[in-house]
């Protein structure tokens, strides 16, 4: 019992076989990837750290120390900030 398409004989069996094989394709297209979490990843982590100036390991595996506010400029200065920077007149 097959269909005749011109010359091409086509059985019962083959057809169910191309029907069953569409179905996969579609099934496996139809899964869902594990998307990227770049924010997950160490290297980005440490970067965000450095840059937002807490504190941090480096690749040699030493722990960096946070950035901090110094206080103002003194006297001895070499740069002469508190005569080049007056205060409220």
């Amino acid at each position: 019992m097959g269909s005749h398409i011109g010359n091409v004989s086509i059985s019962l069996s083959e057809r169910t076989e191309s029907v069953q094989d569409s179905i996969r394709s579609e099934q496996h297209s139809m899964t869902k990837k594990t998307g990227r979490h770049p924010e997950n990843w160490k290297a980005n982590q440490k970067k965000e750290r450095r840059q937002s100036g807490k504190e941090y390991m480096d690749r040699n595996g030493r722990i960096l120390a946070s950035r901090k506010i110094e206080g103002p400029c003194k006297e001895t200065s070499n740069f002469k900030c508190p005569k080049q920077i007056s205060g409220p007149h």
